[in-house]
């Protein structure tokens, strides 16, 4: 349970500056991201390595998540294997919070302090938002 929980954190870890690279490879047209790998910067290498470290009853139960097919099927093999669900918000944790941070620091540099809670609702989801595309750039 240890060594899951490691890899859990490990690889949530390693989301938050594969994100951040994401978004300067939005503004550099990638030229971020090729320089980084250069010097050896590879979080898809990283969360493999890492994912080597999951128990073997831990790795069962991603494989039957992955095969599972549609809705239905996806929510029995999440039922059936709960730790896939720790799992996810366990390696979600960092990307949320830095989400946050990115929505706190914009809700400190604009007016959206001042708008109350539709303020605190848009910087909200704008910090999740580029949290969510940096990872999908990267």
């Amino acid at each position: 349970m240890a060594k899951d929980a490691a890899a859990w954190a490990v690889k949530g870890a390693i989301a938050v500056p594969e994100a951040a690279v994401g978004v300067a490879d939005m503004v550099t047209g990638g030229r971020a991201g090729k320089a980084l790998e250069e010097i050896g910067f590879r979080p898809k290498e990283a969360r493999e390595q890492v994912n080597d470290w999951h128990s073997d009853a831990t790795k069962r139960a991603q494989q039957e998540f992955q095969q599972a097919e549609g809705f239905g099927g996806k929510l029995k093999a999440a039922v059936q294997n709960p730790s896939n669900i720790v799992g996810a918000v366990v390696e979600s944790l960092p990307s949320m919070l830095t989400g946050g941070a990115v929505g706190r620091g914009l809700t400190a540099a604009t007016r959206l302090g001042q708008m109350g809670l539709k303020g605190a609702t848009i910087a909200g989801a704008a910090g999740e938002g580029v949290v969510g595309a940096g990872q999908q750039a990267e």
